[in-house]
């Protein structure tokens, strides 16, 4: 999967009032959380019943998918959820890996501790029932989005907001396929404490374990199957 924008001159667009778009994210959606897993494949016919649609607005959703670099179609086969390979994983992560501890620190003072300590409530819940998985991959696009949603910049809004859809893809992979959830509570433990402690150099310490940590096994997952 690339992380490049589509030109906005070849992506062709629709009203976001209208089915297609509905439909479209609905199931970008899917895929970004792994309800929808890699290789999956994708009946038109299915999917209309299953949105109450025509088949129009979901051939046209599948375009867009295909745009986004989400799934892929070869002549006369169906659409199919596309999978990630591990030099698009190390590459997503490389990315991360330069930004998000930078931006966490320069968050740090300005994240209200209500948040914190509301999703150290969530983690330690998790860490009892780790069983639930979907509550897991809500946890950890919270927490991430935490590290530069209260900056309040427009341009770090839309860099983070593009990178959290690919991390929230990558996450619900260690989630579901390797379900290593323990593993993520106890890292965003060390996140919480490093934010609430106001640690700066805690955060960026606990951001980078996590992130490699999180590339590592996604890469011994996928190379292992």
């Amino acid at each position: 999967m690339s992380i490049e924008s589509k030109p906005a001159a070849a992506r062709q667009e629709y009203d976001s009032n209208d089915l297609t778009h509905q439909v479209y994210y609905a199931l970008k959606r899917e895929i970004l959380v792994g309800k929808l897993p890699a290789m999956e494949k994708l009946n038109v016919v299915r999917l209309a019943k299953q949105y109450n649609v025509s088949r129009t607005p979901v051939t046209q959703a599948l375009e867009l998918l295909k745009q986004d670099d989400l799934i892929e179609q070869l002549p006369g086969k169906r659409a199919t959820v596309k999978t990630l390979s591990p030099q698009e994983i190390s590459t997503i992560y490389l990315f991360r890996k330069q930004l998000e501890p930078v931006v966490a620190k320069l968050s740090l003072h300005v994240i209200p501790e209500s948040e914190p300590l509301a999703l150290k409530k969530l983690v330690e819940n998790l860490m009892e029932h780790p069983e639930l998985l979907d509550k897991s991959i809500q946890l950890d696009e919270r927490l991430h989005s935490m590290l530069w949603r209260h900056l309040r910049s427009p341009l770090v809004d839309s860099l983070f907001s593009t990178i959290n859809e690919y991390s929230v893809r990558l996450q619900s992979y260690t989630t579901y396929a390797i379900e290593q959830s323990s593993s993520n509570c106890e890292e965003h433990l060390d996140i919480i404490n490093a934010v609430l402690a106001r640690d700066p150099e805690g955060i960026v310490r606990a951001v980078e374990v996590h992130l490699d940590r999180s590339c590592q096994r996604l890469l011994s997952f996928c190379r292992g199957n």
